[in-house]
């Protein structure tokens, strides 16, 4: 799916169930997060996506295999994304946007969550038990944050917290070229937040 408002968020539960999603195509000029769900602050575990093929060019932020944008919402739920696995390839060429942060598995994982008032909650955006054999390869005259299973992975000032990522492994290629600022990495390209027991190969 391909978003253009980070408010508009899937808030719901995606249990795969062990299914198997192959061949997902995405060719988009025009979105800003993208994945098979742009952007998410909800439940998404248990399902494998084989054979992607992504392709983006201009404005696009956020791009992950599972998820373009893992964030929370003002009610203090926060985006999780569990036991999922994804392959396949995805390309980002002519980018426009100020970040461009491009994941096997979420483009962005965001911090702490908000509660309603606006005080923290704890609730912090996860990745767990996730495996990606994607590859990426990716251009464009600005700043380009790629890893293998997050392109960024945040840290809020405002609450002294962090997005999480915790027993994951990355087995695809990255390649960035022609980037203003460039950050890629096997697990995460920008981290600010909590990484841990994380394989590269």
């Amino acid at each position: 799916t391909l978003f253009n408002d980070s408010a508009l968020k899937f808030m719901g539960v995606f249990d795969g169930a062990g299914y198997t999603i192959s061949d997902l195509y995405i060719n988009s000029s025009t979105g800003k997060y993208g994945g098979l769900f742009g952007v998410s602050a909800g439940k998404i575990a248990n399902v494998q996506l084989s054979g992607i093929d992504y392709n983006f060019t201009g404005g696009i932020e956020a791009i992950g295999g599972i998820v373009g944008y893992n964030v929370g919402s003002s009610g203090g739920l926060a985006g999780s994304v569990r036991n999922v696995q994804a392959s396949g390839k995805i390309t980002a060429s002519n980018l426009t946007a100020v970040f461009a942060h491009i994941g096997g598995i979420v483009g962005t994982n965001a911090s702490t969550v908000a509660g309603a008032s606006g005080t923290p909650t704890n609730a912090m955006c996860i990745i767990k038990d996730a495996v990606s054999k994607v590859d990426i390869t990716a251009s464009g005259n600005t700043n380009i944050y790629a890893g293998g299973i997050a392109g960024n992975n945040s840290y809020s000032e405002v609450y002294n917290e962090t997005g999480v990522i915790e027993n994951v492994k990355n087995e695809g290629a990255i390649s960035v070229t022609d980037s203003s600022q460039a950050k890629t990495g096997g697990i995460v390209g920008n981290n600010a937040g909590q990484v841990s027991k994380a394989e590269n190969t």
